[in-house]
């Protein structure tokens, strides 16, 4: 009776020979060129700028430099967390072993086409772990790399991440923010109840000069109204508050009710919103105000329809 034996057999790589295949596989001269410029390129490095000299060395013939303003390469020793050196050296260290990489990096071998050389020399520096921004104490959850010139880059664990030319492009960016976040939320527009005359005649006017006609509730001007297209809130800050306050008028008059105010929340500021004679009150506006967070086209019009088909079904 024959006895069938079972062993497990772990594959064992032959180091060298292994290096030596892939740096001899090339099948152009210049694969070597094509390889460097795709790695420096790559998006997780942030260079913007890169360098090729192509020179004669009085020993080595033929060379190359290649330089760009990125990163840099980390050097950990670890397998199971390579930095850029280890993998650029290592071999298949890569996305297809479950490793982060760049974009192109997906075998993790192309680099080891510039080991075939007779000298091989690498100068890089591993940037700044961490970095603490003047506009935010806390320290970010991921990677901050700063370079000499001042640009930033950002990097999640999963690779990917923002590049910033500064920490002053970031807190402009974050200012900005905030003011477009406060022409949101109304915040300061309206204070008290007796502002809201002074805001109708204001709003009327600023239509007034945008359309070129006077403005009233009726619905040939909410037409005119409505094709008013606002380009940066910001900026257009009177004009846009004044389609928010136009379209409770509108609303006020087609349900014979009345502009009033409401809190939002605890801010000491307060929008506008319109009440029937009934006391329910409606936001015409909403869905308008709405579309520039999630960046939709929605006209002040179709917003007032809305506000006013909910009118009907309480009917």
């Amino acid at each position: 009776m024959e006895i069938n034996q079972t062993q497990k057999i772990k594959p064992k790589v032959h180091d060298l020979s292994a290096f030596k295949q892939v740096m001899e596989s090339r099948s152009h001269p210049l694969d070597m060129v094509r390889e460097a410029i795709s790695n420096m390129m790559a998006p997780e490095v942030g260079a913007s700028e890169i360098t090729i000299q192509h020179y004669s060395h009085p020993e080595f013939n033929a060379s190359f430099i290649f330089k760009d303003n990125g990163v840099g390469m980390t050097y950990t020793g670890d397998a199971e967390r390579p930095g850029r050196l280890d993998r650029f050296i290592g071999l298949a260290f890569s996305k297809a072993a479950g490793l982060g990489s760049d974009y192109w990096g997906w075998k993790g071998l192309g680099s080891k086409l510039m080991l075939n050389c007779s000298k091989m020399v690498v100068e890089t520096w591993t940037g700044l772990p961490t970095c603490k921004l003047p506009h935010s104490p806390a320290q970010f959850n991921f990677e901050v790399y700063s370079f000499s010139d001042g640009r930033l880059i950002f990097k999640r664990a999963d690779g990917k991440g923002a590049y910033w030319k500064s920490i002053d492009q970031i807190n402009e960016t974050m200012v900005k923010a905030e003011i477009k976040a406060d022409v949101f939320n109304l915040k300061g527009w309206i204070i008290s109840k007796e502002d809201l005359k002074g805001i109708g005649e204001k709003s009327l006017q600023l239509l007034k000069e945008k359309i070129g006609k006077p403005v009233d509730f009726s619905h040939q001007s909410l037409m005119l109204v409505s094709r008013i297209k606002i380009k940066d809130i910001v900026k257009e800050k009177d004009l846009f508050y004044a389609i928010l306050y136009y379209s409770c008028g509108y609303c006020a008059k087609e349900l014979q009710g009345h502009i009033d105010i409401e809190q939002i929340n605890d801010t000491g500021t307060y929008r506008p919103v319109v009440r029937d004679n009934e006391g329910r009150t409606y936001t015409p506006y909403a869905e308008y105000l709405e579309s520039f967070v999630e960046g939709t086209k929605f006209t002040i019009k179709q917003s007032i329809d809305i506000e006013l088909h909910k009118y009907k079904l309480t009917k």
